[in-house]
């Protein structure tokens, strides 16, 4: 007869021996809502009073559109208008050389690669090319408060100020606590933040919004924990947590400034490679969820996470979610910061009404720009295309996409394959490893020994295709992976066997 456990002095041991189900309470999701509020009013980070937010916006003739600084020398380029600044002396700073001689028509360096006119030095990287960096940027951090350290919400504080260096008033930020009982003292403490969107909003240049939520998830229902109830953590769902720590007036206040940017009237300036109206600029809302643990994978939270961008709810345009069982902290904080600068500073991509900016692009030059964060976990992107004029709505505007590294034997062409080709059951994907074979990939199943035939890309090129041509081991494919995918070794192993 096996011990008896002491459960009063190990309480985790009873939910070990009467099974998952009859767990402790915490482990059950909660309301933030619903628990008993604290009145303890955090101090506000945020300036008491907010200046007009027009006023804050440097003009085109005094920013330069390649190192992103205010300049007082710029030359502006004939053919699309884009500002370079100019040195004054050979030590002050600025993009082209003082020496550089320029006549009276000048073009960009971007314009001169075509037009195979640029006769001057250019000292800036023109690699990244600026659009409009002082829009308005609403910076959201929501975590537990815990004795961890604060690095990545610290870090990427750090980045954005240094982006808004010479316009910081227009840069609102601020980090919520998860914690129970305090999501009335959160709402309160954003009151500012409501003010700063409205005056953005009618100023005709809306604030972009990121909401960032860090913390960690069940194991087994995948809720996030939003604080402790004595020692045990207390579990609720994404949409719950970011109604009530966020708030009925922010959630409002990011819809009035999407929806002002929608249905901005200005027309975009032919010939430029940037664009600075408002449908193209503004309004972008954003949720990156860094929660460690299975929260993405599991499909109620998966199906809770879609909702919230779906045009029904209408709370962000697109999520960010890890779909990995862990991130390293200093490859979340440098894709993190591509994913705020691509979306919400420095979007370069052309558009008018009939062709709206597409988000995709945008996510995927953050990806481009930090890939080093494929080696900690891949990445699933929930977003909807903004519509431009005459666009149709058919019902499927929200789009789910998994981006992966190409990594045997762990997985193949970013792809964890959920199938044996001798009818093994209940497999995982760890279950299955990966070889190359000349030139095409083999699968091998460790419970039973088979081995599949060799598969080339080419076969699942339609499903999986290459991000870029000049990264060849990323690949994007739709999350979840539909099962037609899932047993593609297993199914053409089988086809080629008959």
């Amino acid at each position: 007869m096996p011990p008896k456990l002491n459960t009063a002095k190990a309480p985790h041991l009873a939910a070990i021996a009467h099974g998952l189900s009859k767990s402790t309470a915490s482990s059950a999701i909660r309301h933030p809502a619903l628990d008993a509020q604290d009145v303890m009013v955090e101090d506000v980070c945020m300036s008491e009073s907010l200046p007009a937010v027009a006023a804050l916006l440097i003009p085109d003739d005094q920013y330069c559109n390649f190192c992103g600084h205010k300049s007082n020398i710029l030359r502006t380029c004939t053919n699309c208008r884009a500002t370079v600044c100019e040195q004054t002396t050979k030590a002050s700073p600025g993009c082209i050389p003082a020496s550089a001689g320029l006549q009276s028509a000048f073009f960009c360096p971007h314009c001169a690669r075509i037009k195979l006119t640029k006769k001057y030095g250019f000292w800036g990287y023109s690699g990244r090319m600026h659009a409009k960096i002082t829009w308005p940027l609403l910076f959201l951090h929501l975590s537990p408060r815990s004795e961890a350290n604060d690095y990545l919400q610290t870090s990427l504080q750090l980045d954005l100020c240094n982006e808004f260096s010479s316009q910081q008033q227009s840069l609102v930020s601020k980090k919520i606590d998860l914690r129970v009982g305090g999501s009335n003292s959160a709402a309160l403490n954003l009151r500012h933040a409501v003010d700063f969107l409205s005056q953005a909003a009618d100023s005709g240049c809306p604030a972009n919004s990121i909401v960032v939520v860090e913390s960690t998830s069940s194991l087994t229902t995948g809720a996030i924990v939003y604080g402790k109830v004595g020692e045990q953590p207390a579990h609720s769902t994404l949409p719950n947590i970011i109604d009530s720590f966020l708030g009925k007036e922010v959630l409002s206040a990011m819809q009035h400034g999407a929806a002002k940017a929608c249905c901005d009237d200005n027309q975009p300036t032919e010939g430029r490679w940037f664009q600075q109206h408002a449908f193209a600029r503004g309004g972008w809302r954003g949720l990156i969820l860094l929660a460690q643990g299975p929260t993405i994978r599991v499909p109620n939270r998966m199906a809770e996470t879609r909702k919230l961008v779906d045009d029904a709810s209408d709370i962000f345009d697109f999520v960010v979610a890890f779909t990995g069982p862990a991130v390293v902290p200093a490859h979340a904080r440098s894709f993190l910061s591509s994913v705020v600068r691509e979306v919400a500073i420095d979007n370069p991509a052309e558009s008018n009404k009939s062709s709206p900016p597409l988000l995709w692009d945008a996510l995927t030059r953050a990806i481009k720009a930090a890939p080093v964060i494929l080696e900690s976990s891949p990445v699933a992107f929930i977003f909807k295309e903004r519509k431009g004029e005459g666009t149709k709505d058919d019902g499927t505007s929200t789009i789910c996409r998994q981006v992966a590294m190409h990594a045997p034997p762990f997985n193949a062409w970013g792809v964890q394959f959920r199938a044996c080709g001798s009818g093994c059951k209940d497999v995982l994907p760890s279950d299955f490893t990966y070889r190359a074979d000349k030139g095409a990939i083999r699968c091998y199943c460790t419970l039973c020994g088979w081995k599949s035939s060799r598969v080339k890309h080419d076969n699942v090129v339609d499903q999986v295709p290459v991000l870029s041509d000049q990264h060849a081991l990323i690949f994007s494919y739709t999350y979840p992976p539909s099962p037609h995918l899932l047993d593609t070794f297993a199914r053409l192993t089988q086809e080629r066997r008959q």
